[in-house]
């Protein structure tokens, strides 16, 4: 028996300046999230990180959006960050590049054969996801660069162990995790235990959900292990309420022999509402039903 408590926080007053002490290998939104607010506060404030800061790259990210807005935060080697108060955002026009976190997913469909070009991308981008350019072709995939765009060409050719470290991508680990799958050789997904706390214990789902398929994989507490092959099965999974799970077993079933069936296929709105029309686009099949 077990007994489920739920609190009741409730919110009040203004947020002051001072000195903020945050955790960094939690959440980097916690961080760019108080990079927003403290500008425009009276006083000066300090953001002080107390643990390994992760996910750099949205930190850098942030710091450069904000300094196009007219928005100074002083970088102390990512153990402080300094804001002064009384900062002004003042108006400009600016260009909004393509987020490699949901084009990581087409990029990797693309080393596994197919045919698609991903645009608007900034292969000079702060984003920490760019590094799926660098995972692909460490696999021995290909990239092609046009003008604004970047296509994932296959196959994956390195068959050598490889170690892939995700403490500064962490949301690449689901289409990682399928592009080990299917590559021959054992891939090593590491420094991962923060999937522990994304949407879904995401270690835990890619594990239960891949292996569902037939791939083999092991789920370690902080890591994943992965024997490639070249195909899987196919099979019934539950997405677990994750949106990028859902990306990642519905890109998995390109390279199976039967059909993949996705309970909570839904929870890819959370951040990518047009997924499935994408997915149909670019030459996918899918048949909804209502699976109980």
């Amino acid at each position: 028996k077990f007994s489920l408590v739920l609190s009741i926080l409730t919110l009040c007053g203004n947020l002051t300046p001072g000195k903020y002490k945050i955790r960094g290998d939690v959440s980097s939104q916690f961080i760019t999230g108080l990079m927003f607010a403290l500008p425009l506060l009276g006083g000066d404030s300090r953001i002080v990180i107390t643990t390994p800061l992760e996910s750099k790259g949205y930190i850098d990210l942030t710091i450069s959006a904000l300094k196009d807005c007219s928005i100074t935060i002083e970088n102390k080697n990512y153990k402080e960050f300094f804001i002064k108060g009384g900062q002004r955002y003042r108006p400009t026009d600016y260009y909004v590049e393509g987020d490699f976190s949901q084009s990581a997913f087409w990029l990797g469909a693309g080393a596994l054969g197919a045919d698609i070009i991903c645009e608007n991308i900034n292969n000079k981008t702060f984003q920490g996801d760019k590094a799926i350019l660098e995972i692909i072709s460490n696999m021995g995939g290909s990239l092609e660069y046009g003008e604004n765009s970047i296509a994932g060409k296959g196959p994956l050719i390195v068959y050598d162990e490889i170690t892939i470290d995700v403490s500064q991508c962490p949301d690449l680990a689901p289409v990682i995790a399928v592009l080990g799958s299917l590559r021959k050789g054992r891939t090593k997904i590491v420094n991962a235990k923060r999937l522990r706390l994304k949407e879904s214990d995401r270690l835990k789902a890619l594990s239960e959900g891949l292996g569902k398929i037939g791939a083999k994989i092991e789920e370690l507490p902080d890591s994943l292990v992965i024997e490639g092959q070249e195909t899987l099965e196919g099979g019934i999974v539950d997405s677990n309420g994750d949106h990028r799970i859902v990306m990642a077993l519905a890109i998995a079933s390109m390279r199976c022999k039967n059909p993949v069936i996705i309970k909570n296929s839904d929870a890819v709105n959370k951040s990518y509402p047009g997924f499935w029309n994408d997915f149909v686009k670019l030459g996918g099949e899918i048949f909804e039903f209502d699976y109980r």
